[in-house]
This record gives C-alpha cells, sequence and structure tokens, in this order.
C-alpha cells in the first residue's frame, strides 16, 4: 500500500492523506487531455483545409480543362490566305464590286472618281471603263443573260450601257515593252490604251436625289432604283420609263418608317 509509484500515480494512503495533492494532480491531468484533444482538433481542422484546397483546385484544373476542349470544338480548321491578283486603276474610292454571270471572268468596280470599269479575272487587267456619269458611281450590276451593266450614280441617274470587251487586249504590266504600250496619262490611273465609253444605251431618270442602288429584277426586262429621296423606281429596261409603280417613305422626325404610299 506504501509503495512509491511515481510523481502521477497515488497509492490509497496518498489518496486518503493528501487530497489536495491529489485534485492538484488530477487537474494537471485534465489539462493535459483537454491540450491534447485540442491539439488534434486544430490538426483535423487543418487537415480538412488542406484537403478542400486540394480539392477546389482539382475542381479547377477539371474545369479548365473541360472548357479548353469545349472552346476547342468551336475552331474551325486553319485557312490560310494569299493576294493572288489586285486590281488597280481607279482614282478614288470604290463603292461596290460585283462578277459577271458564269462564263465571264470579268468582274465590274462602282468607284467614287465617277467612273465604273470592267476588269479581267486572269490578268488583272482593265478591259472597259465607263465615263458616263458625272457623279459617284454608287452601284453595279451585270445583266444575267446579256452583255450589259446597269450602274447607280450620285448624279440622279442609272445607267445601262454595253459591256463588250476587247479580250485581245495586253496582259497586266510584266515587261517594260507592255509598260511602253499602256503608259498612264497624269489625271487617269487606268491605262490609256484601256477603251472608255461615255454613252449609255439607256439613261434612267425620275429621282431627285442620290441614287444610292439598282438591280435587274429576275429575267433582266425590269430594273429597281433606289435614292436618297426616299423613293424607289420600277423602270422598263428597254424604254428607260418609269412604269406605275413608285414606292415613297414618308418618314416622322423620329426617322422612323411611318408610312408606305404606292402612286
Amino acid at each position: 500500500m506504501g509503495n512509491h509509484l511515481g510523481k502521477e500515480t497515488f497509492s490509497r494512503t496518498n489518496w486518503d492523506l493528501n487530497p489536495i495533492s491529489l485534485s492538484s494532480a488530477i487537474y494537471s491531468h485534465c489539462n493535459g487531455v483537454v491540450d491534447f484533444i485540442s491539439n488534434l482538433t486544430i490538426i483535423a481542422i487543418i487537415l480538412l483545409a488542406v484537403s478542400s484546397s486540394s480539392q477546389k483546385v482539382k475542381t479547377a484544373h477539371k474545369l479548365k480543362a473541360q472548357t479548353s476542349k469545349i472552346v476547342s470544338s468551336f475552331k474551325g480548321p486553319t485557312v490560310s490566305c494569299s493576294l493572288v491578283r489586285e486590281f488597280t486603276g481607279h482614282k478614288d474610292g470604290i463603292w461596290e464590286v460585283n462578277v459577271a454571270r458564269p462564263g465571264q471572268p470579268i468582274i465590274g468596280t462602282a468607284s467614287a472618281d465617277h467612273t465604273a470599269c470592267i476588269w479581267s479575272i486572269e490578268t488583272g487587267r482593265c478591259l472597259l471603263q465607263y465615263q458616263g456619269h458625272t457623279g459617284s458611281v454608287n452601284s453595279i450590276r451585270f445583266h444575267p443573260s446579256r452583255d450589259l451593266v446597269l450602274t447607280s450614280s450620285g448624279d440622279q441617274a442609272a445607267h445601262i450601257w454595253q459591256a463588250a470587251v476587247n479580250w485581245d487586249l495586253p496582259k497586266a504590266h510584266s515587261s517594260e515593252e507592255e509598260l511602253d504600250t499602256c503608259e498612264k496619262s497624269e489625271d487617269m490611273e487606268v491605262c490609256e490604251g484601256t477603251p472608255n465609253l461615255r454613252t449609255p444605251l439607256c439613261e434612267l431618270v425620275g429621282h431627285n436625289g442620290v441614287v444610292m442602288a439598282a438591280d435587274w429584277l429576275p429575267g433582266g426586262d425590269q430594273v429597281i432604283t433606289a435614292s436618297w429621296d426616299r423613293t424607289a423606281n420600277l423602270f422598263d429596261a428597254e424604254t428607260g420609263v418609269t412604269n406605275a409603280f413608285t414606292v415613297r417613305h414618308i418618314l416622322l422626325t423620329d426617322n422612323k418608317v411611318s408610312n408606305i404610299a404606292r402612286g
């Protein structure tokens, strides 16, 4: 009963004889247990935080990978483009370019320099220059089946003209000899040897403002024009006479179309 078991172990005699020391020892033991439990709790919290952070990082990487796959699925095939041919000759900006009907390897350009040009797609050579307008040429359209061209202009008119081109013209500049036969004048960018046309086959008049667009109706027998005077006119392509069809837009002060009258 009286054997000494160490500072932290007490016999029945010590318990009975020294309750204060026993209480102090028990208190010390309890504090140690509390500290141990607290340390375990802190470690557990740290482990949970690390695990949560790791999980978030994994989730973020996974979402990033999935997003990359989704974005890459929308990417089309890589296309490389290069300049094939340049068509130069106008003195001012080009408002529109148009391609002729199948079988005719030519294009047309409408320019603010008051001219329209017909170009060879194969050579880049200007085959014909139309100089009949007195204002900016705003649009150009080829006839669906005939060698005719329709242009609209800032001179308040649309013209129909013959697009008969000379395919035997020299090709685009490729030698000094060709340059000698195609010198440029001071006021014209297109080669002097290029044929030019000044007189239309038919002049379509009737607008009181700039004619911004003109096009052939199916079949090519009629032409429709659109102007800044808020009207669209229908013309007979052979006679140039305006048919009894005019669309006039009446505008409100807030620039919204309120009514369309025909007559």
